[in-house]
């Protein structure tokens, strides 16, 4: 997770949280705290994963949405969403452009 409340989208639409979530809090805050945990500035990933229709993006969005994360250790806070069939390149030129404010024209597809 990159926190200036920027969200962005390979598509360009925003995502937004969509639902409450029940029985999860656990869950939430197991990833809250790897989020959030100092890892002396160490990169590190955390995936969550499950089969469609178990609640990953939404536990994901919750914790991306939660007070808490705006008083985190991060500079700046992305949400980005792709789909199954993705550029690589197109995704993270979104992302990098969206974060810098800068535009690349390098490799325009």
């Amino acid at each position: 997770m990159l926190g200036s409340n920027l969200v962005v989208n390979y598509h360009q639409h925003i995502c937004q949280m969509k639902s409450d979530i029940y029985g999860r809090e656990d869950d939430k805050q197991f990833v809250f705290n790897c989020l959030t945990y100092d890892t002396h500035n160490n990169l590190s990933i955390l995936s969550i994963v499950g089969i469609g229709g178990v609640g990953e993006t939404t536990l994901a969005q919750h914790v991306f949405n939660d007070p808490r994360m705006d008083k985190t250790k991060f500079d700046v806070k992305a949400w980005i969403c792709v789909s199954d069939e993705f550029d690589v390149f197109m995704v993270s030129k979104a992302i990098l452009e969206h974060v810098t404010t800068t535009t690349d024209e390098s490799r325009d597809t």
